[in-house]
């Protein structure tokens, strides 16, 4: 919830950071705004989501009687269970950016 005056940050934290020592008070301040007292081409850790589209490739081993029985086991498992290999995975799109 954000205090109207204080913002992301309560009356009684603002306190406490008003009170805090040199320094201080912009390291909490940063957990809530990672630019805080950043001058312009300081260098901060940024989280970049990308996101591809690529072919993957998985093996598996099953026991079955029939081409057709080990293809319905393979079918009904999750596609989380296997091992992919990934490939052509060249082109991506940047997704989201935002301070780590």
């Amino acid at each position: 919830m954000n205090h109207r005056a204080t913002g992301p940050i309560s009356p009684e934290q603002m306190r406490q950071l008003a009170d805090a020592p040199y320094g201080k008070a912009a390291e909490v301040l940063r957990l809530h705004d990672p630019l805080f007292g950043k001058k312009e081409g300081d260098k901060i850790k940024w989280r970049v989501e990308v996101e591809t589209e690529a072919r993957m490739v998985a093996t598996t081993i099953v026991e079955a009687a029939s081409k057709e029985e080990a293809e319905a086991i393979v079918s009904k498992r999750d596609a989380n269970s296997f091992d992919w290999d990934c490939y052509d995975a060249n082109d991506f799109n940047v997704e989201s950016v935002e301070p780590a």
